[in-house]
Formats: structure tokens, C-alpha cells, sequence
């Protein structure tokens, strides 16, 4: 074996070697988006009676504090697991419309971007566009959604799965 073929042979071995070493690295899977865990309750809140949802007694001193109302009711309840940067869509009551986005996730806490549509007129505009960050276990409170009775309440909850 001459210089020329022992230079062909180390030339092809180590583009083996480089081969095989690139493909391990980048043949890593990719890392798992993660999954937040979105709770929206929707609330009626009225001042036509004084009675406070029995389900809705771990919100009501924050409700009272936080809205002039003095009637609570649950009028519905959605969980959603929805990817980081991803989008759910959450029907409200009419005229209204939940998109909500996770924006990021760390130490516990996840921020999300909340938007609220009206439908009018066959035409859908923004209500409302806000970001809020939560902590496990604790729930936002966002108002100002006029409806027939009252005003819609949403208790928004996140969390990490």
C-alpha cells in the first residue's frame, strides 16, 4: 500500500467517523413544546340578587372585592391543554369569544395572552388583548364583559402539566 492510498483510506475514515458523530448529535429528539393546563370559568355577575354560586365559594371574597356586584353565578366551566405558543379558542357566552395563547412557563408560573372577541354584525373585533402571568393554583380575575343580567366575570387558572 502506497502514501496515496493510506491518505485515501484515513481521508474516508474519518469522514465515517464525522458521519456517524453528526448524526448522533443532531438525531437528538426535539424537545417536547409543554403543555399548559388553561381552566376558564365563566361567571355571571348581578346586582338582581345577593347569592353566590356554592361551586364559586373558594372566589367569592376576591369576587366581592374586586367587582361592585353582589350576585355570583357559574354559568360555565372549560380546561383546556393547550402547547406553548399555541392557540385555544373558548366559546363564551353570546356575544363573546376566548382565544388564549401560552406565552411562556418558569418557576411555576405561566403567562398567557388572553383576547376576548365580540361578535357584531356578522363581524368579529377585539374586546379585549391583555397578558397576565399566573402562579399555580391562583386565578385572575378579568370583567367587563357586558351581558344580559349583569356582566361576565372570567377566572382564568394555568398551570404546567
Amino acid at each position: 500500500m502506497n502514501a496515496s492510498q493510506r491518505t485515501r483510506i484515513r481521508l474516508a475514515v474519518s469522514v465515517v467517523c464525522l458521519a456517524c458523530s453528526a448524526s448522533r448529535t443532531f438525531a437528538q429528539p426535539a424537545k417536547e413544546a409543554p403543555l399548559v393546563t388553561v381552566q376558564v370559568r365563566t361567571i355571571l355577575a348581578t346586582k338582581a340578587h345577593g347569592r353566590i354560586d356554592e361551586r364559586l365559594r373558594p372566589l367569592a371574597e376576591q369576587l366581592k372585592r374586586t367587582f361592585r356586584f353582589t350576585g355570583f353565578e357559574l354559568k360555565g366551566e372549560t380546561s383546556k391543554r393547550v402547547k406553548l405558543k399555541e392557540t385555544a379558542r373558548i366559546d363564551l357566552p353570546d356575544p363573546y369569544r376566548l382565544e388564549v395563547t401560552p406565552v411562556s412557563v418558569s418557576d411555576g408560573q405561566v403567562t398567557l395572552q388572553i383576547t376576548v372577541f365580540e361578535k357584531k354584525d356578522r363581524e368579529s373585533r377585539r374586546k379585549l388583548d391583555t397578558k397576565v402571568t399566573l402562579t399555580k393554583g391562583k386565578s385572575q380575575l378579568i370583567g367587563g364583559l357586558d351581558v344580559s343580567g349583569g356582566q361576565l366575570v372570567l377566572a382564568i387558572t394555568g398551570s404546567t402539566s
